[in-house]
């Protein structure tokens, strides 16, 4: 990604998030220069992860592999910082606040992307077109059901471990979007489904 780029994602995606989490939260600020540190992580992820997990000929990583290096660029800063520190000194784990910053950055970014494939899809029709895409808008990402709290918490929780061990990994946190994305455009194509068939069905009775 172009630096131009980074900048557009921070200020229209990580701010904003950053600010959510600022505002739910007690004792928090966002470190001043959070851009410069985000962009230096990056570019120094995206050069070593390019070399090592794609083809020579590649031109850039792909997109599930962008919302890793970018999260964990941003795990990498912690750009939320806590103004109280002795306020939560004890269960750590639940004021993960720079790995929901991450996860719900990474959740925003894939709803963009996949919203841009819909847009760009020659082979939908322009009726299924503006069905998906007014889905994934409406409705947002869905999460797959677990057995123990939510995706999201096991997420974040995961994030939180992983961090404090600087042991980041980027080919699972690239996998874990990509069967978000497969996951919602499955459940967005059973939806449109759906919907064909009552239109039919109402179609037919009119008839």
């Amino acid at each position: 990604m172009q630096n131009s780029e980074l900048k557009e994602i921070f200020n229209n995606i990580i701010i904003p998030e950053a600010k959510q989490i600022l505002t739910e939260n007690y004792g928090l600020l966002f470190i001043d220069n959070a851009f410069e540190l985000f962009l230096f992580e990056y570019r120094a992820l995206h050069e070593y992860y390019l070399k090592k997990y794609m083809n020579p000929n590649s031109k850039g990583l792909d997109s599930h592999k962008e919302i890793s290096t970018i999260l964990i660029s941003l795990l990498k800063v912690k750009p939320l910082k806590t103004v109280h520190s002795d306020y939560y000194a004890t269960n750590s784990a639940r004021h993960a606040f720079n790995e929901t910053l991450a996860f719900r950055v990474g959740c925003d970014i894939l709803k963009t992307i996949i919203k841009c494939d819909y847009e760009q899809n020659k082979e939908l029709s322009d009726e299924e077109r503006v069905f998906c895409i007014n889905e994934i808008e409406n409705s947002g990402l869905v999460l797959p059901k677990t057995t123990y709290q939510n995706y999201a918490q096991n997420s974040i929780t995961e994030f939180y471990y992983t961090s404090r061990e600087g042991s980041y990994n980027f080919l699972g946190l690239s996998d874990k979007f990509f069967w978000i994305e497969y996951f919602n455009k499955r459940k967005i194509k059973a939806k449109y489904l759906e919907y064909q068939k009552k239109a039919g069905n109402t179609k037919q009775s009119e008839s």
